[in-house]
Parts: C-alpha cells; sequence; structure tokens
C-alpha cells in the first residue's frame, strides 16, 4: 500500500490503476522504470497469483470528438524515430477517453494484424509536435470491451 503512494501520478495511468486494484488486480507501475521505456510498457498486473501481463495507456482528449484512435507510426523524440505502435510489447492496450472517462481493452496483437492488411484504409495525421499516426474510428478497431473508471 505504501509503494502505491510514491508511485507516479500520470493522467489515465492514475485513473486506470485504481479502476484495476478495486476490481482485484495487482498493479505494479513501471512507467518511470527506464528498463521499460523501450518496451513502451506503463504497468504490469496479474490477478489472483496468475500470469502477469504488460500493459499500454494512452489516454486522449480528443477521442470523445473525433471517433478515433491515434495509433503513433512515428515520433521524432523516441529510439530511432518509431511510434508507439510500432514498438509496444505491451499484450493490451488501454485507450482511455479521458472526457467520457472510459478506457477501451484492445489486444494489440490482434490490433496489429488488423492494421497489417488495412493500414491503407485510414488517413496519416500529424499532431502539433510532429508525430505521425493512423486515424482509427473506433468502431473498426479490435475492441474487446470498455470500461468506466
Amino acid at each position: 500500500m505504501f509503494d502505491e503512494l510514491l508511485e507516479p501520478v500520470h493522467n489515465g495511468e492514475w485513473e486506470l490503476k485504481n479502476f484495476l486494484r478495486k476490481h482485484g488486480y495487482k498493479v505494479v507501475d513501471v512507467s518511470d522504470n527506464p528498463k521499460y521505456w523501450n518496451k513502451d510498457i506503463d504497468l504490469l498486473i496479474s490477478k489472483d497469483g496468475g500470469k502477469e501481463i504488460a500493459i499500454e495507456v494512452k489516454y486522449d482528449n480528443r477521442i470523445n470528438t473525433t471517433g478515433n484512435l491515434f495509433l503513433e507510426i512515428a515520433n521524432p523524440r523516441s529510439k530511432n524515430g518509431e511510434g508507439w505502435f510500432n514498438f509496444t510489447q505491451a499484450r493490451y492496450l488501454f485507450y482511455g477517453d479521458s472526457v467520457a472517462k472510459l478506457f477501451y481493452v484492445i489486444d494489440m496483437w490482434k490490433l496489429r494484424e488488423y492494421m497489417k492488411t488495412r493500414h491503407h484504409c485510414y488517413r496519416k495525421t500529424c499532431t502539433t509536435d510532429n508525430s505521425v499516426g493512423y486515424l482509427v474510428p473506433i468502431a473498426n478497431a479490435p475492441i474487446i470491451c470498455s470500461v468506466e473508471v
């Protein structure tokens, strides 16, 4: 419990950690651990002594109005200029809508498979900080479920 008080507070991650803990998950925040930066993993979770699962958390205030996920494929500030979508080793993506206070849970393997054959269907866009990514409508993404936090 004391360790939780010392954890970093990042928007979205904090809300998700609280939700998961309330639902019986053990949560380890690795977002400030350099060992996980090149893997782009924010949280490790497990339940009832089960296998630990790696999670990447994105928290977006535009998804509520655009209805799109932003899948970053290039980022001039990351290693080799890659976007998180290309190098995250997380098993699941928790993509948060900061306005609606909910997360879409997405299997990263399924999302990558989906994008392999459909990336050409989606528009690429650039953010104000020069990251590049695909805009993918929520309705088209392989979402497992959504959870309100």
